[in-house]
């Protein structure tokens, strides 16, 4: 996916575990958040909660 995004003109960046996204999500804003439902270290309801927390308007879907 991220690869057709690129070939698309998007600005792709991806995480490897839920560490790595709770990292990038402090230091980063994005236009869009793809989440992995099974990705590790990632609960993916905990973190659509802990993203509204952060900033409300990345979690709009």
């Amino acid at each position: 996916m991220a690869r057709r995004l690129i070939h698309l003109g998007y600005h792709v960046e991806v995480a490897d575990d839920g560490h790595q996204v709770w990292w990038m999500l402090n230091q980063n804003r994005y236009g869009c958040i793809l989440l992995d439902l099974r990705m590790p270290g990632l609960a993916c309801q905990d973190w659509y909660r802990w993203i509204v927390n952060l900033d409300p308007s990345q979690a709009r879907y």
